[in-house]
């Protein structure tokens, strides 16, 4: 269990960012106001929240304001939930502390139990978190080094924060192709691939995250998976290309000049092979 009290949890966390080299500030801006006052007092902002807002402000304390750069608010703050709940509570939680703060980007970091997240909002983005760590873990501290962020311009530091903590589940395609989730190799073997290992396939590897993360699994303010609407016409082309074009593994078959190559693919560029989408172009015309 973390050892420090919930009421030093800002003194943790301005000696993390003042260790790593993000600020110089000896004393957080405030520091431990209670979720109703950092909401209806701490700002002049005149708020109307919906009952999901009401509810949070039982969620979080000891919220602190730690300190300021390019325009980026840093805060820290107590997470009071279950921990089923946890993940859900800090983006929510940040999500108001960003409306509140009225800033153009915040960080935050959270602690509940043992663990603590980092948390990134952005005018445009959403708010976006980073994995849970062990609050002695050396690699996340490390990675927090400011020698590894560009601290030349407030969007290039943010982003850089975006980049190295925030969950890589985020960054998938919305609107992933077929091919460009099914292994290269697949069609490689002896067996008939059907098209319900296909389907299969696809499916555990577009909820991949959601498997690995549980609980913890939460989606970015814009849905991150967007059903395969084109997914049956495309695995329809992906069979279709198994059946009629013949793979070459062998190392003797590879040798072929191009000389011998069949007379249906004579005059084709040789690129087209490596671009799928061409691929399926070509295929097309055969249909």
């Amino acid at each position: 269990m973390f050892s420090i009290e919930s009421e030093k949890f800002f003194e943790y966390a301005l000696e993390l960012f003042s260790r790593t080299g993000h600020t110089d500030v000896a004393a957080p801006e405030f520091s431990n106001h209670s979720a109703r006052r950092f909401v209806y007092f701490d700002n002049e902002k005149n708020l109307s929240l919906n009952f999901r807002q009401r509810d949070r402000l039982n969620a979080f304390d000891n919220v602190s304001r730690l300190f300021s750069v390019f325009g980026i608010a840093f805060f820290s703050a107590n997470l009071l939930t279950p921990l089923s709940d946890r993940s859900q509570t800090a983006h929510d939680v940040h999500a108001l502390i960003h409306k509140v703060s009225d800033e153009t980007a915040t960080i935050c970091l959270f602690r509940h139990a043992d663990k603590i997240i980092l948390s990134f909002a952005c005018d445009g983005l959403g708010c976006l978190l980073s994995d849970w760590y062990a609050p002695d873990d050396e690699n996340f501290t490390e990675r927090l080094n400011v020698a590894n962020f560009s601290v030349t311009a407030g969007n290039e530091y943010f982003c850089d924060w975006v980049n190295f903590f925030s969950r890589s589940y985020y960054f998938f395609n919305n609107t992933p192709t077929a091919y460009s989730i099914l292994p290269i190799d697949l069609f490689s073997g002896n067996e008939e691939v059907s098209r319900e290992e296909i389907e299969d396939f696809i499916t555990e590897q577009k909820f991949s995250a959601v498997k690995e993360y549980g609980n913890d699994y939460i989606e970015c303010d814009a849905a991150q998976f967007d059903s395969f609407d084109d997914t049956p016409d495309e695995l329809d082309f992906v069979l279709l290309e198994a059946e009629e074009v013949e793979f070459v593994f062998d190392d003797e078959e590879a040798n072929v000049s191009d000389d011998d190559a069949p007379e249906e693919f004579s005059g084709i560029d040789a690129e087209i092979f490596d671009d799928p989408s061409r691929l399926l172009e070509y295929l097309e015309k055969f249909r």
